[in-house]
């Protein structure tokens, strides 16, 4: 795998959420919706659960918790899309990882 792909698709992660906050920040309401809330803590999760995954820690999906403020929800997706660089930079893009597949259940990625 291409680590400066990876690194230019990171950073552009990083902008792209950036610019979905302005426009949450551009209209308050947006803020209240429930599912927009729901997407949001869901991108944040999987941002720290696949950042697990790739430094080789096992974490278990029940123990990430859901934010509550949007502050919250915006520190934590900033925090992951900057360990996200470290990450891609540190990382064994050759190893093959295991991600979850729906329900909770744990499977090996197939070729």
């Amino acid at each position: 795998m291409d680590r400066e792909l990876m690194l230019e698709m990171a950073r552009h992660q990083a902008w792209a959420d950036g610019v979905h906050w302005m426009v949450l920040h551009g209209n308050a309401t947006l803020m209240e919706d429930q599912e927009i809330r729901k997407r949001l803590n869901h991108m944040a999760m999987a941002y720290e659960m696949l950042q697990a995954l790739a430094r080789g820690e096992m974490s278990d999906p029940a123990g990430f918790k859901e934010r509550e403020s949007a502050e919250e929800l915006e520190a934590a997706m900033g925090r992951a899309n900057q360990a996200l660089v470290k990450t891609v930079e540190l990382a064994d893009l050759e190893k093959t990882i295991g991600l979850p597949r729906g329900c909770g259940r744990w499977a090996p990625r197939r070729r």
